[in-house]
C-alpha cells in the first residue's frame, strides 16, 4: 500500500476527483490523505461561503500520520497552491516559515516532498483590473493593493525555490497555457495534463484521466474530518472513502 499526503487549496478541491480516480484505483491500494479546501491557509482559520477550516498546520492530519505508520515504502507528498496568505496580509516570510514548519514535520516522518511552484507566468500577463476582480470573488475582504501582491508573489515563489534547493525537495512549476482569464485556477480542461506532471513525482506511472461528473460529485460530497458553520463545529469520520482496498483521508 502507497502512502501519499497533497497538501492545497482550491486547486486540490477542484482536481481531488481526478486525483483519487487515478490514485485510489491503481495496480497498488493507497492511503491518500488530503489537506485542502477552498481559500486553504497554512497558518491561519480560513472561511469561505460560510465554511472554516483549521489552518495546514493545526489541522488532525499529523496526529493521523503519527498514529498510522507508514504501510510500506515512503511517504510521498506534495505541497502546492501557496499563496492564499498572501491576500490573508500574512507576511512572506511568515508564509515560508509555515511551508517550512510543514517541510520539516515531513521530514521528520522520512516523507519524500514535492514542493510546487507559483503559476508565475500567470501571475506576470494579470492586469490590475483583473486582479482586483479576482481578489473581491475570492478573498472579498483583503484589500491588498496589485502593486503589493505581485511583489509579494515574486518574492515567495522566489523563496519556494530557495527552500526546494536548500533542503533538497524536487521542485515542480506550472505551464502558462494552464491558466485563462482566473490566473491563480488551472483551467478544467488541462487539469488532467497538470496533475499528470505533479503525480509522476510521488508514484510510479500515473494514469492520469478526467474524472465523470458522477465521480466528481462522489468526491466533492465528502467533507473534511473537522470544520465550522459559524460557531458550530462539524465532523466527519476518517477515512470518507474505502474504495478497492484504497482510503480517501480528508483533513
Amino acid at each position: 500500500m502507497q502512502d501519499v499526503v497533497i497538501i492545497g487549496a482550491s486547486n486540490v478541491t477542484l482536481a481531488l476527483p481526478l486525483i483519487w480516480k487515478s490514485l485510489g484505483r491503481g495496480d497498488k491500494p493507497l492511503r491518500l490523505f488530503v489537506a485542502a479546501g477552498h481559500g486553504r491557509s497554512f497558518g491561519l482559520p480560513s472561511t469561505v461561503m460560510g465554511r472554516t477550516l483549521p489552518s495546514v498546520l493545526e489541522c488532525g492530519l499529523w496526529q493521523s500520520l503519527k498514529e498510522r505508520p507508514l504501510t510500506s515504502g515512503t511517504l510521498q507528498v506534495l505541497i502546492t497552491d501557496v499563496g492564499n496568505d498572501i491576500l490573508y496580509g500574512a507576511s512572506v516570510d511568515q508564509i515560508v516559515d509555515w511551508v517550512t514548519e510543514c517541510v520539516d514535520r515531513f521530514t521528520a516522518l522520512g516523507g519524500n516532498i514535492v514542493l510546487a511552484s507559483l503559476p508565475r507566468e500567470s501571475l506576470v500577463n494579470l492586469s490590475p483590473s483583473r486582479f482586483r476582480f479576482f481578489r473581491t470573488i475570492l478573498f472579498p475582504r483583503s484589500r491588498l493593493s496589485f502593486e503589493d501582491c505581485m511583489a509579494q508573489a515574486r518574492e515567495l515563489n522566489q523563496k519556494l525555490v530557495d527552500l526546494a534547493t536548500g533542503r533538497s525537495l524536487s521542485l515542480v512549476g506550472t505551464e502558462p497555457h494552464w491558466y485563462g482569464a482566473d490566473p491563480i485556477h488551472v483551467r478544467r480542461r488541462f487539469r488532467p495534463e497538470a496533475w499528470q506532471r505533479y503525480l509522476t513525482l510521488l508514484v510510479s506511472k500515473p494514469d492520469v484521466k478526467a474524472a465523470t461528473t458522477r465521480d466528481s460529485l462522489h468526491v466533492w460530497c465528502q467533507k473534511a474530518e473537522v470544520r465550522w458553520r459559524g460557531r458550530r463545529r462539524l465532523e466527519s469520520s476518517q477515512p470518507v472513502l474505502d474504495e478497492e482496498q484504497s482510503q480517501l483521508w480528508l483533513f
